[in-house]
């Protein structure tokens, strides 16, 4: 077997690549309010209720039409995982590893098709469409490779008149709970690390992304991966998924996203449940508030250029994008200057993101549509997302949101709506600059800060 190798990025300034990106952006476009049931033991099963997922760059599209699962539902997958768990975990390592290896090559074959889900369905540009998906390929690559040597087991000293050895051996049923910002990445890295390992797993990607969820789950199928290995479960955080939380069968939880929901399934799965007969497992990854350290040494046109690109430039979709700048004292005027303190105009092009120039997440937009009218001077906490603390009164007018400024107390940096500036690395004095935005929705945003 060739070493692990993370995969290449697509090579978007090829004119070749870029023609297929938009065949398969017109291909996904036509494909737009199809239904898509539930999967359980290969069961495809539709619901009365129903919930849709739309095109965040034009909310009049609807992506997809999902099943809202309730708890009768989340019962059946259980069921199903565990009845099927009694002969997966039986299947050797290197059996397991080569449905991953499958399921790897099949998303290449696949790529601009999902590359277009995630762009058509999240407002993903281009690159960070085609990186999340070799993200979801290196995980396979790399969780299939470490199965097998897991499989083999470490190499034991051995006393005499003994045979000593040591084996890995799986949990059981699984519950993936993934976020809406990496839909693809996140969402197979946890749930094939689970299932190569020898568990079984109910899948249960966000209410904002089921659509890509759904290409995954057919590309499990396509691997021939056995039924009931992934169970593929939609709809919101409750009932199902909370109810599966809290389930005393359910033997661990993976889960990406906002620290409310994380810690909440902590505190539940810490609970023993009656008829729970095992310690419940919990993988909980909730982000973090991010700075940047401007030390007086520093150069500084770098710094301005990297802070605004991590703040800005992935479209605030990553955990890891700045929200803090703590500047050196001495150099904090000329950081400031550079940076545009009160008199530049920082540009950000808004729109769909087909062209693949879109620098602005479109799910913000929706977030900010969605929920202005509704709050104000109070506390917005989002499932997945930014907590929002409302300074000023929405005032509308035509198509555009006019002068909005508030600040993100969430510890996850989905995307750095408030961006603090602290002039002393000793905190003892904080000033912390607004930043006020005007958004036109047919045009462009406008950063003043």
């Amino acid at each position: 077997m060739k070493p692990f190798k993370t995969e290449k990025y697509t090579d978007f300034t090829q004119s070749a690549n870029r023609k297929k990106m938009e065949k398969a952006i017109a291909q996904v476009e036509s494909e737009f309010g199809k239904e898509y049931s539930i999967i359980i033991g290969g069961e495809r099963i539709r619901l009365d209720k129903k919930f849709n997922s739309y095109n965040p760059s034009s909310k009049n599209e609807v992506v997809g039409i999902f099943q809202e699962a309730d708890e009768k539902t989340a019962d059946k997958a259980l069921e199903t995982a565990m009845e099927t768990f009694k002969s997966w975990r039986n299947t050797p390592a290197k059996v397991r590893a080569n449905y991953l290896f499958k399921i790897a090559d099949i998303m290449r074959k696949r790529r601009f098709e999902l590359d277009a889900w995630m762009v058509l369905e999240e407002g993903k540009n281009w690159l960070e469409a085609d990186a999340d998906l070799a993200e979801a390929i290196d995980f396979c690559e790399y969780y299939g490779r470490e199965a097998i040597r897991y499989g083999k087991g470490p190499k034991l000293h051995q006393y005499p008149g003994e045979k000593d050895e040591q084996v890995y051996i799986p949990l059981g049923v699984g519950l993936v709970v993934a976020p809406w910002n990496f839909p693809l990445a996140i969402l197979c890295g946890m749930t094939s690390a689970s299932f190569v390992s020898g568990n079984t797993v109910i899948m249960k990607p966000s209410e904002d992304s089921p659509g890509i969820a759904a290409k995954f789950m057919e590309i499990i199928e396509e691997a021939k991966v056995p039924v009931g290995v992934v169970n593929f479960l939609t709809g919101h955080g409750r009932p199902a998924a909370d109810y599966l939380v809290r389930h005393p069968k359910i033997r661990f939880i993976c889960f990406t996203g906002s620290k409310a929901v994380g810690l909440y399934i902590v505190e539940q799965a810490g609970k023993t449940m009656p008829g729970q007969i095992w310690i419940k497992r919990v993988i909980a990854e909730m982000g973090g508030k991010d700075y940047i350290i401007v030390d007086s040494d520093a150069d500084i046109d770098s710094a301005v250029n990297g802070v605004r690109a991590s703040a800005y430039g992935l479209q605030g979709q990553k955990c890891s994008a700045c929200s803090r700048v703590i500047i050196d004292d001495q150099i904090y005027d000329k950081f400031m200057e550079k940076y545009g303190h009160g008199q530049r105009i920082h540009f950000l092009h808004m729109g769909g993101s087909v062209t693949g120039h879109v620098k602005f997440v479109p799910r913000f937009i929706d977030w900010l549509q969605r929920d202005f009218d509704v709050y104000t001077d109070t506390s917005r906490a989002l499932a997945f997302g930014p907590h929002f603390l409302i300074k000023e009164c929405l005032e509308k007018s035509d198509n555009a949101l006019k002068r909005i400024m508030f600040a993100s107390d969430e510890p996850w940096g989905i995307f750095q709506a408030e961006l603090a500036l602290f002039r002393h690395l000793g905190l003892e004095k904080t000033l912390r600059y607004r930043i006020l935005f005007y958004l036109n929705l047919s045009d462009q945003w406008v950063f003043f800060i």
